[in-house]
């Protein structure tokens, strides 16, 4: 997983492969280094460029309308968004975290060094 913060964004890809059954359910989580009043909404988008060229302004746009919204976020805690419309099977899938709130939420990224708190995807298979 990626996540790079941008200002009052946080945008996220994932590699999904091996997918064989129907995908019942879909939840983008993030473990929580702060907190705040007024927690983001998780959008996908279209991101495929490599990592160390998104800036604020090569952003990619949001291809969908909020998939979940969250109100208060408490610090050290597991948030979880979910993601189902935007995952279909194999691929790649990318998601921004945005907010109008000012005061910002700070999430653990894929290179904190405890693993078990790094983002995920979770994906659930059907029979």
């Amino acid at each position: 997983a990626v996540i790079v913060v941008l200002d009052e964004a946080s945008d996220l890809r994932f590699e999904v492969a091996g997918i064989t059954r129907p995908i019942t359910s879909a939840r983008l989580r993030l473990r929580t280094a702060s907190d705040t009043a007024d927690g983001p909404a998780a959008y996908a988008t279209n991101w495929t460029g490599p990592e160390t060229g998104l800036t604020w302004q090569t952003r990619p746009a949001r291809t969908s309308a909020a998939m979940d919204d969250k109100g208060r976020i408490s610090n050290s805690a597991w948030v979880e968004y979910d993601v189902a419309p935007a995952i279909s099977g194999d691929g790649t899938y990318s998601f921004v975290l945005a907010t109008r709130s000012s005061d910002g939420i700070d999430f653990r990224s894929r290179e904190y060094s405890d693993a078990t708190r790094r983002p995920e995807l979770v994906l659930t298979l059907g029979g």
